[in-house]
């Protein structure tokens, strides 16, 4: 069935919402509901609702911007700038170990 895009993006929305509904109803993680209803989309495992390749492509680009945004929703500012200090002094740690065991492997 050919699509237009905006349809196509109604259409996995109406699907991501459906299949979250389940997985919140079986005590699930959404995410899981997500990757359900976008396989129930997909052409080679699903249903084969929405098969323009160009259309697959740009959704799972708008579905990664939309968690990537949510997580960052999410993000603690306190709890980031706590573990930013371990995690500076442990980067520059592993930074300078690698440095020091790639010189001595390749010698």
């Amino acid at each position: 069935m050919q699509m237009n895009l905006l349809t196509s993006i109604a259409v996995s929305i109406i699907f991501a919402t459906l299949a979250a509904l389940v997985a919140r109803r079986f005590r699930q993680p959404l995410i899981l509901g997500y990757i359900f209803g976008g396989i129930l989309l997909g052409q080679k495992m699903g249903l084969g609702i929405i098969s323009d390749e160009t259309s697959i492509e740009l959704i799972s680009e708008i579905g990664l911007i939309l968690l990537l945004f949510i997580i960052g929703l999410e993000i603690n500012l306190t709890k980031l700038m706590d573990a930013g200090k371990t995690a500076a002094v442990a980067g520059t740690v592993q930074f300078f170990g690698c440095i020091a065991l790639g010189i001595l492997f390749f010698r």
